[in-house]
């Protein structure tokens, strides 16, 4: 919606049933498959001939990285432009490395190993002390995150997060929550790489940016007022001016020389209340549309640069600092004050969207891949893009 508002037409690749397809702003809508997803995106492409790519998950990101490695140039250019330097994108897939580039920058981070095996473990949990946090690489919305408070039973959980998906676990995503995403790693018995990461007590607060060839173009920062669940996405957020965070965020997007949408999660240290970057997303954030005046309104940065186009500010759509995410805070709580109190960023000129989030709460275990096609030349001021 926000980026039809400012002269792009979009296109979606995505299931039959996703909730993208009950807005009226989606032009077209090319068929993903979850058993094909390579072939349904190569064919998507060559039907569609889209400017730009915008991936809307972790998936979408790590399906694009592959197709980039055995496309065609045309593909692989059309990749790069949409997502920025290839050589980033391994790092986009695992914790380690990106942490290790955030500390040659000088970015605040917590100490970070990858566990090769549970035995490393009470060795990592002496060097970071506990709590000990588990990360696998390529999970998201806290799905692959478990908090150590003691060693013991540590390889248990080691193995979990590791192993590959389980028939029970596969057969409910498959028919409860008509995810067939994880059907092909279970075939191919695919493992995750697991890190330690050391525990830093504080509020969780994020960066949102859009960017353009290693320049970061407009950026939102925000504290974490309320999460959906344990360590899972927000559902409430504060708009804040935090230059630490920005200039951290500055610094990764200039190293990898990122273009599109990312963000960057961070801990304040409720100590110092220094931010320690602890994770990047390579897509956009679900604050990512936010219309919020200079310098923090993405979508319109993003599309002047890929287009060309001057500059043109748009007034903010909220002086309100406190921002309830919908559907998460309805679906969290009902009754939840925020409703009121804070601004309650609800699609209203889309009934069938609001309805259809309403009914059906999100899915905690479900990735829904899917990509953006997008096409500027219908508003005047943008050439195509």
């Amino acid at each position: 919606m926000a980026l039809t508002d400012v002269g792009c037409e979009v296109e979606a690749l995505c299931p039959n049933d996703h909730p993208m397809l009950q807005s009226s702003v989606v032009r077209k809508h090319l068929l993903f498959h979850p058993l094909a997803p390579l072939h349904c995106i190569k064919s998507a492409i060559r039907r569609s001939a889209p400017e730009f790519i915008i991936p809307g998950d972790e998936l979408a990101v790590l399906y694009l990285h592959r197709i980039h490695a055995r496309a065609n140039a045309d593909v692989r250019a059309l990749i790069e432009r949409s997502l920025g330097d290839p050589a980033s994108y391994p790092l986009a897939h695992s914790c380690d490395k990106l942490m290790t580039v955030a500390r040659e920058e000088g970015v605040a981070t917590p100490a970070t190993a990858v566990v090769t095996t549970p035995a490393d473990i009470p060795g990592l949990a002496s060097r970071f002390g506990l709590p000990l946090i588990l990360k696998a690489d390529g999970t998201t919305g806290g799905q692959g995150v478990r908090v150590l408070t003691q060693t013991y039973g540590a390889d248990k959980t080691w193995q979990g997060l590791r192993a590959p998906i389980g028939i029970a676990r596969l057969l409910k995503r498959m028919i409860v929550d008509s995810d067939w995403n994880q059907v092909l790693p279970f075939l191919r018995r695919e493992t995750r790489v697991i890190n330690a990461q050391s525990f830093v007590s504080g509020a969780e607060a994020n960066t949102v940016v859009s960017c353009w060839q290693g320049e970061v173009l407009a950026c939102i920062c925000l504290e974490v007022v309320s999460v959906w669940y344990p360590h899972g996405p927000s559902s409430v957020v504060r708009v804040v001016n935090n230059p630490a965070m920005a200039e951290s965020s500055r610094k990764i997007v200039k190293r990898l020389k990122l273009s599109g949408f990312c963000g960057f999660d961070f801990i304040k240290d409720e100590h110092t209340g220094a931010p320690l970057m602890i994770e990047m997303n390579p897509r956009p954030t679900q604050m990512a549309h936010l219309q919020l005046g200079t310098d923090r309104d993405l979508v319109t940065a993003w599309a002047c640069a890929a287009s060309g186009a001057a500059m043109r500010a748009r007034p903010a759509i909220t002086g309100n600092s406190l921002i309830a995410v919908f559907p998460h805070e309805l679906h969290r709580d009902p009754s939840s004050p925020m409703l009121h109190g804070a601004y309650h960023d609800v699609p209203w000129s889309e009934p069938s969207l609001v309805l259809s989030s309403m009914k059906t709460p999100s899915t905690r275990a479900t990735w829904r891949p899917h990509l953006l096609w997008l096409d500027s030349s219908a508003r005047p001021g943008l050439h195509k893009s």
